[in-house]
């Protein structure tokens, strides 16, 4: 979650996290390597021998917990040489030395084998990319820059169920969170947006029992109210398929949405809402493969075992994370969240996503073919079709091997009218980048209503502080470079405040803003509506 603090409103950022929880089944996954001996097998020739690899049929070996306990090293060696039946004893130290050797390397590989199964188990996998997701966002974060990330652990299953327990939104335990404790409450920090580490399925099926579309209906009214977008990734099977590797072959993906299927997605599309819903993808690496030789993990000779050709031997990770550290990274250097889709060349901004690991393809040395840091590269052809779509998709980008934002679409589908400049508006309304900018405006209005309307004895000197407030981020420069654009977001800005017939400290508030867009030549504004009142937290 990203949200202002209203001590400073200006330039303190806060930054928080949903993160999906790892199930908790009653069912154990075997993540240990079976290696169980038979009764043919021989009596045990060696230390390694000992050592059981499936610890449910392991029966206790009291010379192994003797040997282990064994404080006097002569003595141990000694041991160890009188249970290595049948093998002569070593007749030097050199030869016992390498006998050691042979039988830690045999217990090395035995390891390298059971560590790899439990680093590349689906649980451990999405336990690792989560952390390591939060890591990211870490990472990204200036720490001179007034900027904060929360978290809250949270599974998809609990937060659908909070929602289809609630007989309305504002019922529910997430809203009680998100907008009552914090936007709808005196002192309290709203977020400007909440990054959701959660996969969204076109329908429930045996692997995924939620029913995410209707959960997403309830979920963007809560994000509505608090003004706070929703920011979460596509799984694959929202586009009919198994993996984005897919995505590889040819497919005419708005024929597709355009299929029966799809009427409950499209009616999710269609809801004002859905304009505070951003759905990213395709899947980012978290880390690379571990190849050093006890590097990087505290000295163990450890080698992954990884296959070029299966992409599942690579820790893969939520997209929300590549667009929240763009989110970020945007704050930090402008104050606001515009600045977040295209790329400059040799600058460190817009919607370049930097911070991710790199891979070299085998077949070259090393820094000379470089694997993208995205499960599948999506041509900028198909990146146009995924905004028409509604997604945020991570491109490749020719000027650098790293992967871009170019467009940050919300999920709404902007209404058609018969007025270019009526198109226009719908098309403006519905982008994320300029959707987190009114909402950091609307947390202002809020505070302004909560703190400051009580101070003034005329709307007009309330109107006269709100449009001070705005002009600092306005400028009327067209030709400004894009750094100037990113910290001043609005051409223009107007606030009027009016009050409410009939309820005196109680207040209309009407602001046009014109950001720094063109679409076709033609230029449209915001405008944004609210009820403000000095003695309520509506």
């Amino acid at each position: 979650m990203i949200e202002p603090s209203l001590d400073d409103m200006d330039c303190r950022e806060q930054v928080g996290l949903m993160r999906a929880e790892t199930s908790n089944e009653s069912e154990r996954s075997d993540l240990f390597l079976e290696e169980t001996a038979t009764a043919a097998e021989p009596a045990s020739h060696s230390l390694f021998d000992l050592i059981s690899t499936n610890p449910q049929t392991a029966e206790p070996d009291e010379f192994l917990d003797r040997w282990l306990n064994e404080k006097d090293p002569i003595k141990a060696l000694a041991a160890w040489t009188d249970r290595s039946a049948g093998r002569s004893l070593p007749n030097s130290a050199k030869q016992a030395l390498r006998r050691i050797n042979r039988e830690i390397g045999q217990i090395d590989q035995l390891l390298n084998r059971q560590l790899n199964e439990v680093i590349h188990h689906p649980r451990f996998q999405k336990l690792e990319a989560s952390w390591r997701g939060v890591r990211h966002l870490i990472d990204c974060a200036d720490p001179d820059a007034n900027c904060k990330i929360r978290l809250l652990s949270l599974s998809w299953g609990a937060l659908v169920r909070d929602l289809d327990r609630a007989i309305e939104f504002d019922q529910s335990q997430l809203f009680k969170k998100i907008y009552s404790e914090e936007f709808g409450t005196s002192g309290g920090e709203p977020y400007s947006a909440i990054l959701g580490d959660y996969e969204i399925h076109l329908r429930p099926d045996k692997n995924h029992k939620t029913d995410d579309v209707n959960a997403l209906k309830s979920l963007t009214q809560v994000m509505a109210a608090a003004f706070a977008p929703f920011i979460a990734s596509a799984h694959p099977s929202l586009f009919g398929l198994d993996s984005f590797q897919e995505l590889e072959r040819p497919s005419d993906l708005t024929k597709l949405f355009n299929q029966p299927e799809y009427v409950t997605w499209n009616s999710l599309r269609d809801l004002p809402d859905s304009r505070f819903l951003a759905l990213a993808l395709p899947r980012i690496l978290m880390r690379k493969p571990y190849e050093g030789r006890g590097k990087e993990v505290a000295h163990f000779p450890f080698q992954e075992t990884t296959d070029s050709a299966d992409e599942a031997d690579y820790l893969w990770g939520n997209a929300a994370y590549a667009l929240g550290g763009v989110m970020i990274r945007s704050f930090c250097q402008n104050g606001w969240l515009a600045d977040i889709r295209g790329v400059r060349q040799d600058r460190d901004e817009g919607g370049l996503v930097t911070g991710l690991p790199e891979i070299s393809w085998k077949t070259d040395r090393e820094g000379i073919a470089v694997k993208p840091p995205v499960d599948v590269v999506i041509p900028e052809s198909m990146e146009a079709e995924f905004s028409n779509l509604g997604f945020t998709a991570l491109c490749p980008c020719n000027i650098t091997r790293l992967p871009a934002i170019h467009s940050t679409p919300s999920l709404q589908k902007p209404q058609q009218f018969d007025s270019d400049s009526a198109n226009t508006s719908a098309r403006l309304s519905s982008m994320m980048h300029y959707m987190l900018c009114v909402s950091r405006i609307a947390h202002y209005v809020k505070v302004l209503g909560r703190e400051k309307i009580g101070s003034y004895t005329e709307a007009s000197d309330c109107e006269e502080y709100l449009n001070d407030w705005l002009r600092r981020y306005v400028t009327q420069d067209d030709d400004a470079e894009a750094e100037i654009k990113a910290k001043y977001p609005l051409r223009e800005a107007e606030a009027t405040i009016r009050e409410k017939p009939g309820e005196p400290g109680n207040y209309y508030c009407t602001i046009h803003l014109q950001p720094h867009y063109q679409m076709d030549d033609m230029v449209s504004a915001v405008k944004l509506t609210t009820e403000i009142s000095s003695t309520s937290s509506r």
